[in-house]
C-alpha cells in the first residue's frame, strides 16, 4: 500500500468528524432528556398539588357551606317560635314559645365559638346565653361546664377581634364569596380552570346545603318571610393568624355581623395530616391582600395558601435516551476500532507482501545467479580441474537444497495461512522418531560443516502421538538457523537434547553463536520480519522459519519457545505432547 500515512490521516479526520458529530448529538440529546425529565417532574408535582387542593377543599368546603346555610335567627341562644300549639292543639300567640338555637348545643373541633354583633355593636354568642336564658339553657340543653368553656372562648374572641375591624374588612372586600369564585382570566389557563372547578364545587356545596336547610326548616322560614331579611354568604377574614367567617345580615333594615371563630390550628393539623402521603413537607399559611399567591397554590374554600418546598431536581443517569446514546457510543467506538483494525491489517498485509516479495526476490536471485554462472562455466568446459569442477557441483547442489528449503517453507506457510489444518498423527516412540529425522538433520549439518551432538535417550516408556515429518521440518528450520548464525563461532557446534515431564517431551536445539539481540527478540515469530537489506548484511533468509515452525508446533498440540537466559548462543525448546 502506497503512502499508508495518507490513508490513516484520512481515517483520523473521519474519526474526528464522527466523534464531533456524536458529541454534539449527545450534548443536545442529554439536554433535551434533562428538560423532559424536569417537565415530567414538574407535571408530577403539579398533579400532586392538584390532588392535595381538591382533598383540602373537600374537607374545608362542608364547614363553610354549613355556616353559610345557617339562618340569621340561630345566632341567638333562644328564638321565638312563630307557630306553637298546646297539648290540646290550641294555637299559642307568636313569641310565647322559645326554641333553643342549634348553635347552643353545637360542639365542633373546628369552630371555637359563634358570635353576633348587634346594630349597636353589642357582642353576643348563642353559645354563651345571659341571665334568664342561661338559667333556661342549664335546665337541660347544655351543661354549666360547657357554658363556662364557651365563655372563655368568647372572651378570647372579644380580645382578638373588634366590631370595627370586621365591619371594615367586610366593607373592603369588593366581592362576596359568590363573586370571588368567578376568577379573572390568568396567563395559565389550566391552573385558572382548575381553580374555577374547585370554586364551582364549593359554591354548589353551599347552594345544596342551603336548600337542604330550607327544606328541613320550611315552617320556620315560611313564617319569617314577612321580615325583610338579606343573608349574604360568609366571608373569611384573617386577624393575627386567626380565621373568622362573618357576614353582614340585613334584618328589617338593621345590620347584624354574624359568624364564627374557626379553630385554625386544628383545621391546619388535620389538613396537613390528610395530605402527608402526597406532600409530607407542605405547610399552610394565611392569605392577605399583600401576599396573594398564584391560584394554583390556594384553596378555593378559604384564603389559605399551600406552601411547598420546591424539590431539587436531579436527572436520572440511566434514562432510556441516555441508554440509547450509550449504546450508540459503544457501537460507534466498535465500528471505529473495527475499521482501524481493518486498515491496520490491510497496511500490515501490504507491508508483509512487499517485504516477502523483496526478501524472496533477493533469496531467489542469489542461487539463480550462482546456477547461471556455474552452469555456464561447466557447460563451456572452462573448468578443466576436476577438483574444482566437483566443488562447483557441490555448490550447485547446496544452493538447490537451500532453494528447495525456502520454497517448502513458503508453501507450508501459505497452506497454514489459507486454511489451518490438523495434520495426521501416529503413535511413535522416541527412538523411532530420532531414527527417522536424524539422517536429514545430520546431512544438513555436514553441508554446513557444523558439529552436531545428539543427546536424546530412547525412553521406551514414552510414546508420542505426532507427525514425524513435521517434527523433522521444525528441527530442520532450527538447525538451519543455527548453521547460518553460529557458523564460524568459537564453538562450531549444535546440541540437540531432550527431557520429559508428565505431559510432554521437550526437545532443545542450542548453538553457541552470538545469540539474539533485544530488537530481534521482539520480532522473533513475526513472518517475513527480515528485509532484503537485513538479509544482505546478516545471514540469508526471509525471516519465515521460526514463524512457520511455531505454527507447525501448535498444529501438533505443542509449542516452540525461546529460552532467553541461555548464554552463550541461542536455545529453542520444542514441546510435543505425550
Amino acid at each position: 500500500m502506497k503512502r499508508p500515512w495518507v490513508v490513516f490521516a484520512a481515517y483520523l479526520v473521519a474519526v474526528a468528524l464522527l466523534m464531533s458529530a456524536m458529541a454534539l448529538v449527545t450534548v443536545i440529546g442529554v439536554r433535551l432528556d434533562r428538560d423532559q425529565q424536569f417537565a415530567e417532574s414538574r407535571a408530577a408535582l403539579e398533579e400532586r398539588v392538584r390532588l392535595v387542593l381538591w382533598r383540602m377543599d373537600s374537607a374545608v368546603g362542608p364547614i363553610v357551606a354549613q355556616e353559610n346555610a345557617r339562618p340569621y335567627f340561630e345566632y341567638a341562644p333562644f328564638y321565638p317560635a312563630e307557630r306553637a300549639y298546646t297539648n290540646m292543639f290550641a294555637p299559642l300567640a307568636a313569641g310565647e314559645v322559645l326554641v333553643p338555637s342549634p348553635l347552643l348545643t353545637l360542639e365542633s373541633p373546628y369552630i371555637r365559638i359563634h358570635f353576633q354583633y348587634a346594630p349597636d355593636g353589642t357582642l353576643t354568642s348563642p353559645n354563651v346565653p345571659e341571665s334568664n336564658m342561661r338559667d333556661l339553657a342549664e335546665t337541660g340543653f347544655v351543661t354549666h361546664e360547657n357554658i363556662v368553656r364557651s365563655r372563655v372562648s368568647f372572651e378570647k374572641m372579644r380580645a382578638a377581634v373588634t366590631y370595627e375591624f370586621l365591619r371594615q374588612s367586610l366593607a373592603n372586600q369588593s366581592v362576596s364569596l359568590d363573586s370571588d369564585l368567578n376568577l379573572a382570566t390568568t396567563d395559565d389557563a389550566i391552573q385558572s380552570s382548575e381553580y374555577q372547578q374547585r370554586a364551582k364545587t364549593i359554591q354548589q356545596s353551599i347552594t345544596n346545603q342551603a336548600l337542604t336547610n330550607n327544606v328541613m326548616r320550611v315552617d320556620e322560614l315560611e313564617n319569617k318571610r314577612s321580615s325583610d331579611v338579606t343573608m349574604p354568604v360568609m366571608n373569611p377574614v384573617w386577624s393575627d393568624n386567626e380565621l373568622f367567617l362573618t357576614r353582614a345580615a340585613q334584618v328589617d333594615g338593621e345590620t347584624y355581623l354574624q359568624g364564627c371563630w374557626l379553630n385554625w390550628p386544628a383545621i391546619r393539623t388535620d389538613l396537613l395530616d390528610s395530605i402527608s402521603d402526597l406532600l409530607p413537607s407542605a405547610s399552610l399559611t394565611p392569605i392577605s391582600e399583600t401576599n396573594a399567591p398564584e391560584e394554583s397554590r390556594r384553596l378555593a374554600s378559604a384564603p389559605i395558601h399551600l406552601a411547598i418546598d420546591e424539590p431539587s431536581f436531579v436527572s436520572a443517569i440511566l434514562s432510556p435516551l441516555r441508554i440509547a446514546l450509550l449504546i450508540a457510543w459503544v457501537c460507534v467506538i466498535m465500528v471505529i476500532v473495527a475499521i482501524g483494525g481493518l486498515l491496520w491489517g490491510a497496511t500490515a498485509l501490504s507491508e508483509r507482501r512487499a517485504a516477502f516479495v523483496s526478501a524472496v526476490t533477493h533469496e531467489l536471485r542469489t542461487p539463480l545467479t550462482t546456477f547461471q554462472l556455474y552452469s555456464d562455466l561447466l557447460a563451456e568446459n572452462r573448468v578443466p580441474d576436476q577438483e574444482r569442477r566437483n566443488e562447483y557441483y557441490q555448490t550447485l547442489r547446496n544452493e538447490a537444497t537451500r532453494l528447495r528449503h525456502l520454497v517448502d517453507n513458503v508453501l507450508a506457510f501459505a497452506r497454514l495461512e489459507r486454511a489451518p489444518t490438523h495434520p495426521p498423527k501416529e503413535s511413535v516412540s522416541v527412538a523411532d522418531l530420532v531414527a527417522r529425522i536424524r539422517p536429514g538433520i545430520d546431512a544438513q549439518c555436514n553441508r554446513a560443516e557444523m558439529t552436531l551432538d545428539w543427546d536424546i535417550p530412547p525412553e521406551p516408556e514414552i510414546t508420542l502421538n505426532t507427525n514425524a515429518e513435521i517434527v523433522e521440518q521444525i528441527l530442520a528450520n532450527l538447525v538451519d538457523n543455527a548453521c547460518k548464525y553460529a557458523n564460524g563461532s568459537e564453538h562450531n557446534q549444535i546440541e540437540i537434547a531432550s527431557r520429559s515431564d508428565t505431559k510432554s517431551l521437550i526437545i532443545t536445539v542450542r548453538d553457541f553463536g552470538p545469540g539474539l539481540t533485544r530488537d530481534a527478540a521482539r520480532t522473533l515469530y513475526r513472518p517475513f520480519a527480515k528485509s532484503a537489506s537485513e538479509a544482505a548484511v546478516t545471514a540469508p533468509g526471509v525471516g519465515l522459519g521460526l514463524a512457520l515452525s511455531r505454527r507447525l508446533a501448535h498444529s501438533l498440540g505443542g509449542d516452540l519457545r525461546w529460552r532467553n537466559h541461555i548464554e552463550p548462543g541461542c536455545c529453542f525448546e520444542l514441546s510435543l505432547p505425550i
